[in-house]
């Protein structure tokens, strides 16, 4: 059933972008092909040295959907999105990295299911791709939508057996200004995965399509596929998580005390293996506390967790090659 679309209600599409001269003008066409016309697409120039701007400045005029550019001093991209829900009009927003696609449904369908379901949140499916290649093991269409309780919804996303990356969700905005959600600013990683965890700390039901409507680019270039000091500050934000389940969800916040913080730093160390030299992979495992953090995942639901947690306790050396080798096989540096 298509629920047919209220020209009242719009939906925003906050796009921050920073020199994507080669990828913005194939996400802006993404746009473009929605089924869905009633929606609007608040883009912000991070400052770009390139020539994005131009790219999607020659764009806009040509395009059939409502649209706002602005520009702003390389700040990030916390603080761009941040500016972009100053700007939104709709009642519905997502946000969308400037290289990743949507599926021509993807509105259309995410829209539905909110209205259907009376939701504040829905979810889709997703599928990686790189250089204009499907990478085919990923989220399948295997069921019908299915509508999610809270801590069900918390407890999956913990044990990964769902992933909900930035561009994979659509939200009623009244959440975010009900509980002043924000992304955090002065971070260049796990900014999103913060933000996400603290919208999902407050929803009642979120409708979960498996359909991959969302595609997401790797690239080499991007601030995903590189490793530096800046990634580490991300604990400081997983710390604040616990306060914050603690805080509002007392239901959850023991799981999360145990397992959000160490498959944090799993996740970090799996990164580093597999970008570093095995020296500066050392020194990383001393900063992070990561035996103590590896021990809490020794009886993690995700086998491939709790397996390279135990061979972590067996030698540091036999997870930094595992790592190394599972990376190659599958050209991805995380599971």
């Amino acid at each position: 059933m298509v629920i047919e679309q209220d020209k009242k209600v719009l939906v925003s599409i906050i796009v921050p972008f920073y020199n994507v001269e080669d990828y913005i003008e194939k996400t802006l066409l993404s746009f473009e092909n929605q089924t869905f016309k009633n929606f609007e697409v608040i883009l912000i120039d991070d400052g770009s040295t390139d020539k994005s701007r131009q790219v999607v400045a020659k764009y806009l005029p040509k395009c059939s959907f409502k649209s706002k550019l602005i520009s702003q001093k390389n700040s990030g991209v916390s603080v761009a999105r941040n500016k972009g829900l100053t700007q939104v009009s709709g009642e519905y927003f997502v946000f969308v990295d400037s290289d990743d696609i949507l599926s021509p449904f993807y509105i259309n369908k995410m829209y539905n299911h909110l209205k259907k379901n009376d939701a504040l949140m829905t979810i889709c499916g997703f599928k990686f791709f790189k250089e204009d290649k499907l990478i085919k093991k990923n989220t399948t269409a295997t069921k019908e939508a299915e509508l999610l309780g809270s801590l069900d919804l918390l407890e999956k996303n913990l044990w990964g057996t769902i992933k909900i990356p930035i561009g994979s969700f659509m939200i009623k905005g009244e959440l975010l200004q009900k509980y002043n959600i924000w992304f955090a600013d002065g971070y260049q990683y796990d900014e999103d995965i913060h933000f996400v965890w603290r919208v999902l700390a407050h929803v009642d039901n979120v409708v979960f399509d498996r359909t991959p409507l969302f595609y997401y680019r790797l690239r080499s270039g991007s601030v995903m596929a590189k490793f530096n000091e800046h990634r580490l500050k991300g604990i400081i934000l997983m710390h604040d998580l616990e306060e914050y389940f603690q805080r509002n969800r007392k239901d959850f916040s023991g799981k999360f005390n145990k397992y959000g913080v160490a498959r944090w730093v799993w996740a970090v160390m799996w990164q580093a293996a597999c970008a570093l030299s095995y020296i500066q992979y050392k020194d990383i495992c001393i900063r992070m506390k990561s035996p103590e953090m590896m021990d809490n995942l020794k009886e993690f639901p995700d086998y491939r967790v709790s397996m390279s947690a135990h061979i972590y306790a067996y030698s540091h050396y036999a997870f930094y090659l595992v790592a190394r080798i599972a990376a190659r096989l599958k050209g991805l540096n995380r599971f």
